[in-house]
């Protein structure tokens, strides 16, 4: 699902609350209120879905093995994403393999 999807499908879920363009603003500032605090180094969770955290990785190097040349990485941040217990149990209990066929 992309994100226009995701708007069609909270609208077409409230549309006596919402219509398009309210619920694409509150989701343009829930994203950029998450980017707001990753930027500042703070770590958010919405509990149930899971907890978003920026990792620092060290400047490293290595060589490639074809041309033993060295390579090296410069330091660098990544987002790290922790599904929630509530969110991981909602996809097992969706899963394939846990519906019952009869």
């Amino acid at each position: 699902m992309n994100r226009n999807e995701l708007i069609a499908r909270i609208v077409a879920r409230h549309p006596d609350i919402l219509d398009r363009d309210n619920c694409r603003r509150c989701i343009d500032r829930i994203q950029a209120r998450i980017v707001e605090a990753l930027q500042n180094g703070d770590r958010v969770e919405i509990r149930g879905f899971g907890s978003f955290s920026v990792r620092h990785y060290p400047e490293s190097s290595f060589r490639n093995p074809q041309n033993q040349k060295k390579v090296t990485v410069p330091a660098h941040p990544v987002l790290h994403f922790k599904p929630g217990k509530v969110l991981i149990e909602e996809i097992n209990a969706g899963s394939p393999a846990n519906r019952s066929s009869g």
